[in-house]
């Protein structure tokens, strides 16, 4: 879940050379900035709860909550990771740390 997080993977840039982090943010989607912590965790436990309905056992299961679209990936019944389809950039995850 941390790493979907827009605020917390802000956290990580300081770590990170520019060109490295927008090479990863090219392939990297996130959750909603505007999203809580429990929206999250309610959003990946909804989905996953869906996912086990519908007989997913391993492999990605996409659905919508709260209007956002949401993948959950599962392998062997278990919840391995889950994220939004947001894309942000080098600039923006700045900005949400408080940055110019």
């Amino acid at each position: 879940m941390n790493d979907h997080m827009p605020a917390r993977y802000a956290k990580q840039l300081q770590y990170m050379s520019k060109e490295g982090a927008e090479q990863y943010l090219n392939y990297k989607t996130f959750f909603n900035s505007n999203w809580t912590d429990e929206q999250v965790r309610a959003a990946l436990n909804f989905g996953y709860k869906e996912a086990l309905n519908s007989g997913v056992i391993t492999e990605k299961y996409s659905f919508k909550y709260l209007g956002e679209n949401v993948t959950v990936y599962l392998e062997d019944g278990i919840l391995k990771t889950g994220y939004g389809d947001y894309v942000y950039t080098y600039d923006e995850l700045v900005k949400l740390l408080g940055g110019e």
